[in-house]
């Protein structure tokens, strides 16, 4: 049985659509018509051949390897297209893919920028290269942490229970003015931080 020529159309918009949108193409949502090219708009027709129809102008597209439409640099930047790398044209950070735009150039991220890029777990912190981040701030591993505690994706308090030495503590989870005494052989900076009440060149004594 032979579908309507209506219904097969839209069946075949539907197998074009996502290979379509792989390409950077965009498709307008309706069946292919024989009007008149849509020139003013980055929008295209389900013609095999990715014309508007036959004869017509390229569609609009972010692999053409041009700028056109909204594009701020060669196939990158706009509405449409992927974000441009460091060093092409921009008119805001959206376009970057760094997300930092300055005097209408794409910049490379930076610890100091203001938004959350490169590496960094939170707003110029965490990662490999930036500073670890403060409590409640993103975080991916407890080194992306100055508590070194990386809880749920984000940066906990310390406590004298977490594994780990940071807080005020001499030594993992020990000694400080919060937590108790470290045993013989912690690390200590005053015999306080001791059971032994002995702190002999940091180190507490039995």
């Amino acid at each position: 049985m032979r579908l309507p020529i209506a219904t097969a159309l839209i069946f075949v918009a539907a197998l074009l659509a996502e290979p379509c949108a792989a390409r950077g193409l965009l498709w307008e949502a309706t069946t292919p018509d024989t009007a008149v090219a849509n020139t003013a708009t980055p929008i295209c027709d389900l013609f095999a051949d990715g014309y508007e129809k036959p004869a017509a102008g390229p569609c609009a597209s972010c692999f053409d390897g041009s700028v056109n439409f909204t594009e701020t640099d060669v196939d990158c930047g706009g509405n449409y297209c992927k974000p441009c790398a460091d060093g092409k044209i921009c008119a805001s950070g959206n376009d970057c893919q760094n997300r930092v735009c300055s005097a209408g150039t794409c910049q490379p991220a930076s610890c100091s920028d203001g938004v959350k890029n490169g590496n960094e777990t939170d707003v110029d912190c965490g990662g490999p290269t930036c500073a670890a981040c403060a409590i409640g701030k993103g975080c991916n591993v407890g080194n992306d942490c100055q508590s070194h505690v990386c809880t749920a994706g984000t940066c906990a308090a310390p406590t004298c229970f977490d594994g780990v030495k940071n807080g005020g503590e001499t030594d993992i989870d020990c000694g400080g003015p919060t937590c108790s005494k470290c045993t013989a052989g912690k690390m200590c900076f005053a015999s306080s931080d001791c059971v032994s009440n002995v702190c002999a060149m940091g180190v507490c004594g039995p």
